[in-house]
C-alpha cells in the first residue's frame, strides 16, 4: 500500500492574470503581458485574436463590460487594470460581485 506523504500540503492556488484591459504595445502591457508569465510561469489571458475568423476584423477595442465578461470567460482569478476602469465598477453592484470573486485586482496609479 502505497500512501502519498504530501496529501496534506497545500499548494498555492495558480494565478491567472487578466490583462485583456492592457494595451500591447504600452510598457504596462508589455510588463503584464509578455515579461511576468516568462519570470513566474504563471498564465495571463487577453482578448482573442479577430482576425483569424475575418482577416479584415479590428482588435477588440477594451470597455468596462468585455473586460467583464473576458475575466469570466478565462477564469482569471487577477485582475490588472487602470483607475478609469475601476471607477466605472464601483458603481455598479454586478461588477463589485464579479470583482469580490478575484484573488488580486492591481490598478497603477501613475503621477507626475
Amino acid at each position: 500500500m502505497l500512501v502519498c506523504m504530501f496529501e496534506h500540503i497545500e499548494s498555492p492556488t495558480p494565478i491567472r492574470v487578466g490583462t485583456a484591459s492592457l494595451p500591447s504595445f504600452h510598457t504596462l502591457g508589455i510588463y503584464v503581458q509578455l515579461l511576468i508569465p516568462i519570470a513566474t510561469l504563471s498564465s495571463v489571458s487577453i482578448y482573442p485574436p479577430t482576425s483569424f475568423l475575418d482577416p479584415s476584423a479590428a482588435p477588440i477595442i477594451p470597455n468596462s463590460q468585455n473586460i467583464l465578461d473576458s475575466v469570466l470567460k478565462t477564469k482569471s482569478n487577477a485582475l490588472v487594470v487602470v483607475p478609469a476602469f475601476l471607477e466605472q465598477w464601483a458603481f455598479s453592484p454586478n461588477a463589485i460581485d464579479i470583482l469580490k470573486t478575484l484573488e488580486y485586482v492591481v490598478s497603477l496609479l501613475l503621477t507626475f
